[in-house]
């Protein structure tokens, strides 16, 4: 299932509802009193459809939002392909039949179904008194999913998320994978809905995966989508998140410090070992963390941005989206620090007194970001946002971390299960972080070495140590995003679809969702396509045992030199053996035979085939 229950927002169960083929039960809490028990009791299941019929309306308040009214044509498009019926929208309920109402109104709030249970993403889905509620906060703008860009949209639409669960709770509605072919579509004669009331909270506010510009670069994007839209639609239909916590990263170039200050005020840049300063470098450039004047600048920019000011009246030529962002600031370092980091006296003081690694500069960072924050402190709202990523990967020493700094910690994740010594120190790390920032702490997690040779052909899966992660690391942290940068969609989905799921919910069954994933992607050949991922998931694990130490740059540079030779032999001689290829390949021709007669069933066993066999 997508998601249970929590104990953060329940209401009582007038059923129970049976989730995916009854692998597991959704069970709803009792929380409050709707009219009275005898009556709440004596309600009746309603159906919607049956042969081909409608037997409901959907209703929408004629001013609804534009996420709203989104929502309900999603919801009539589905509604039809599953039932064969027509499903009219609505301004007003119909004098005959039920209604489904979507959004928030007056007619909601009557029946206790108040927004203030909900975080952000929540929903309420609710049949009372005959009709149907799916409810969840919107944002009022009349815009909705723009797609000109790489980030998600990102404004509230709990309905649109409400009518998801709905689809696929009850209609057993699937999107697996973008594109029609990741459709999973039942035909049902009759749908019949059972009285009751549900309120649902995401576990982790903070879900994402890569940014859509990762999955529109995919070798094999154009066997799924073509259409910007669809992909979009379909990591929406994944839940991704709404909350906008910490965007941005390694953002000081976009300042255009270089520009700016270069000529002015070189003292603000990093000096280098030959007495240079790190101006226009080839990386871009780096700045003297303990120089005064940089806060400074940084404050003035921030507060320019915050207050509405164009950005020629700061000397920029933009506000640079991986900077500004709605109501926070991302002041990060440029990437590669190490190789540019100051040798002022100043800094090299600050290091030698608080570093605790010669390569981490934490000390001389920290205390200017926080320096900024103090800065914008007087603007409500407003909030600094920054990764705690090498150089400055650790907790500070010498300062307090205001509440209007937002950190998004870098550290590898589920693969480090894996080596379990890399597992020890980083869960201790997050858990420092999370105590400095009082829990409010996001993740930034690698989940990418296959992208580089010579794993690129390997299939990078861990479905279950990415749910052990997230189950012990649920108290520390508000959600992750999860970076997957590898080269196909194919090697990639199956991982998508369960992290997404595990983010909202980490105490879901993950064999329960693998089983559900198998049974209505793959049907009648669900069993060999579970053998298969099953035995790629146990030989990721092996790469690990070869190399207990395995990270994403070890392997990039390790390319052409002699231990880049033998890890690529042993790949091919201790891991994707001959004897193992073999094995692959029956696996996915049982699977084509007992898929005959099912089209799409057969084409996603193709991809699999083509996409990640082949290459092999």
């Amino acid at each position: 299932m997508f998601w249970k229950p929590n104990a953060a927002c329940a209401m009582h169960p007038c059923r129970r509802m049976h989730i995916l083929s009854g692998l597991s039960v959704m069970v709803f809490v009792l929380a409050w009193m709707i009219s009275s028990a005898s009556t709440l009791h004596a309600q009746s299941p309603v159906t919607l459809a049956r042969d081909g019929q409608t037997m409901a309306s959907i209703v929408v308040q004629e001013n609804a939002p534009a996420a709203t009214q989104f929502a309900a044509t999603e919801l009539q498009k589905f509604l039809s392909l599953v039932t064969g019926a027509t499903f009219e929208i609505r301004h007003q309920p119909s004098d005959s039949g039920s209604s489904i109402f979507l959004g928030y109104s007056p007619t909601v709030e009557k029946h206790g179904l108040t927004l203030d249970k909900l975080k952000p993403d929540g929903f309420y889905q609710a049949l009372i008194n005959g009709n149907l509620y799916l409810v969840g906060r919107d944002d009022p703008s009349d815009k909705f999913m723009p797609v000109d860009r790489d980030e998600l949209y990102d404004k509230e639409h709990g309905t649109l998320n409400a009518v998801y669960n709905f689809l696929e709770q009850e209609c057993g509605v699937r999107w697996l994978m973008p594109g029609e072919i990741g459709q999973v579509i039942p035909k049902l004669d009759v749908l019949t809905i059972e009285p009751g009331i549900h309120c649902e909270n995401p576990v982790f506010t903070d879900r994402k995966m890569d940014y859509l510009g990762h999955f529109l670069k995919f070798k094999d994007i154009d066997d799924f989508t073509d259409s910007r839209m669809e992909m979009t639609l379909w990591l929406m239909r994944q839940r991704w998140t709404t909350d906008n916590f910490q965007r941005g990263l390694h953002s000081t170039d976009r300042f255009e410090f270089g520009k700016r200050f270069g000529q002015s005020n070189p003292e603000y840049f990093a000096l280098q070992k030959d007495g240079q300063r790190a101006i226009n470098t080839r990386r871009g450039s780096y700045l003297c963390w303990s120089e005064p004047g940089v806060a400074k600048e940084f404050i003035k920019d921030a507060r320019a941005w915050l207050q509405g000011q164009p950005p020629q009246s700061r000397g920029l030529s933009e506000w640079s989206a991986n900077c500004f962002t709605k109501n926070q600031v991302c002041v990060d370092p440029n990437d590669a620090y190490k190789h540019y980091a100051c040798q002022c006296d100043k800094c090299t003081a600050i290091q030698k007194k608080y570093g605790a690694d010669a390569k981490d500069y934490s000390s001389v960072i920290w205390p200017a970001i926080v320096e900024v924050a103090r800065g914008i402190e007087d603007i409500k709202g407003a909030y600094i946002s920054t990764l705690a990523y090498p150089p400055k990967l650790f907790t500070p020493q010498a300062v307090q971390m205001p509440s209007n700094v937002h950190v998004r910690l870098c550290i590898t994740g589920a693969p480090s299960i894996y080596a379990p010594d890399l597992y020890r120190q980083e869960l201790a790390l997050l858990q420092q972080w999370s105590k400095l920032m009082h829990g409010n702490l996001a993740l930034f997690t690698y989940q990418n070495i296959s992208r580089f040779d010579p794993l690129e052909v390997a299939m990078e899966t861990m479905p279950r140590a990415t749910a052990q992660f997230y189950r012990d690391t649920k108290p520390y942290i508000r959600g992750a995003r999860i970076l997957r940068a590898g080269t196909q969609m194919t090697t990639n989905m199956l991982d998508y679809y369960i992290a997404m799921r595990l983010l909202w919910n980490p105490d879901q069954s993950v064999d329960e969702l693998l089983d559900d994933y198998f049974l209505k992607g793959y049907g009648p050949a669900a069993k060999p396509v579970a053998e298969l991922y099953e035995r790629l998931e146990s030989l990721w694990q092996t790469i690990y045992t070869f190399y207990p130490n395995l990270q994403a740059q070890d392997v990039r540079y390790a390319r052409g030199k002699r231990q880049g030779a033998a890890k690529e032999q042993d790949l091919w001689n201790k891991i994707y053996t001959d004897q193992q290829l073999t094995q692959f390949d029956h696996w996915l021709t049982e699977a084509q035979q007992l898929a005959q007669g099912s089209p799409q069933i057969q084409a996603r066993i193709s991809l699999l085939r083509k996409n990640f066999y082949d290459p092999l």
